[in-house]
């Protein structure tokens, strides 16, 4: 049996801006309007389909990749390897399908990952501050152990090594200890 490197937690997409003003039209349309500080991430939210018509407008021509836990897995496939992916992403929603495009182009093969039409694929807005960057993350806090998959503990019994991402920001998972983990 060929064992694969298993990754597995938040799987988003990352947006990164030109600049700031992009990120305070962004800002504006979330209904975010505290002062952009470096290196901090805050949390968003879309409550609207007219929030996310806005955002897909102006995110269309940003230049995109995959962020969290698909920076491991996009390493780990520069080094010949190809992991399993477990997640759950929306195939409907622009930043899902924006993902599985930037994964068929790098060749990284998408099988493991379920699609759930009931929630958001995680982004996140990468804002230019001077020589450093602000963060604001769409998380949707749904997330939990079943986004794994349902053939999770197989994939576990394939893999060599397993890699969880980013739990900080997924607050589902940690409740109770992180019992749904056990």
């Amino acid at each position: 049996m060929n064992k694969k490197p298993l990754i597995s937690g938040l799987f988003c997409l990352d947006y990164l801006l030109n600049n700031e003003q992009q990120g305070r039209e962004i800002a504006k349309i979330l209904g975010y309007n505290r002062e952009f500080t470096a290196g901090k991430l805050v949390t968003v939210t879309v409550t609207s389909s007219e929030q996310n018509a806005a955002l897909e407008e102006i995110l269309k021509d940003v230049e995109k990749g995959t962020g969290g836990a698909s920076n491991v897995a996009n390493a780990l496939f520069n080094m010949g390897l190809n992991p399993f992916f477990l997640h759950t992403i929306n195939p409907a929603d622009y930043a899902g399908r924006c993902c599985l495009k930037i994964l068929k182009e790098r060749g990284i093969d998408s099988s493991t990952i379920q699609f759930d039409v009931t929630k958001s694929t995680p982004f996140t807005i990468v804002v230019p501050i001077g020589d450093n960057r602000f963060f604001m993350h769409l998380q949707d806090d749904r997330y939990n152990s079943a986004d794994l998959g349902g053939k999770a503990e197989q994939y576990l019994k394939q893999s060599t090594v397993g890699y969880f991402g980013y739990p900080n920001i997924m607050n589902r998972v940690l409740k109770n200890g992180g019992e749904e983990l056990k």
